[in-house]
């Protein structure tokens, strides 16, 4: 079962041919994973133990070419890169 004890800051952004999701606020010890599925890309949070105890659902449009994600975790933030095509 999941804690729904907290709700992180989500932020998107596209700079150049990047995508960036961005998450603020996270529990402390916890590891963070990102997968796309289709039109969405999953964020994932495990408990120290490895528990996954969160997963978001973050939509993205439909038919975009996306590469595959890039991960970083920066102090309290996680971070998600992907290249996209330019408009």
């Amino acid at each position: 079962m999941f804690d729904s004890d907290w709700s992180p800051d989500i932020e998107v952004a596209v700079h150049g041919d990047d995508l960036i999701i961005k998450l603020d606020h996270l529990p402390a010890g916890h590891g963070f994973a990102a997968e796309l599925d289709g039109c969405e890309m999953l964020i994932h949070s495990a408990t120290p133990a490895g528990v996954e105890d969160h997963c978001f659902h973050l939509p993205l449009p439909a038919g975009l070419a996306l590469g595959e994600p890039a991960t970083t975790l920066r102090g309290e933030a996680f971070e998600v890169h992907m290249r996209v095509p330019t408009l």
